[in-house]
């Protein structure tokens, strides 16, 4: 386990925006389903979201920062 953690730490760290770069939320629907409605807004995930997470998670450390609330962020995890 160490070994892994010592591997981990290797690596940079790359820290993404949730809102507007990970994520798009709209109160307006949009011409596709949404991933998530949060709130009253419909939540989307931005095209290829998942493919760009796994490429850059074996090559980074992933941190994820919003300047929204503390529950928001914990609701969208």
């Amino acid at each position: 386990m160490l070994a892994m953690a010592d591997a981990m730490m290797d690596k940079n760290l790359l820290i993404l925006d949730l809102d507007e770069t990970l994520l798009y939320g709209t109160e307006l629907r949009l011409d596709r389903d949404p991933d998530l409605i949060a709130s009253g807004y419909f939540v989307y995930f931005r095209p290829g979201l998942a493919n760009f997470i796994r490429h850059v998670a074996a090559l980074y450390r992933l941190a994820v920062w919003t300047s929204a609330s503390r529950a928001y962020a914990e609701w969208t995890r």
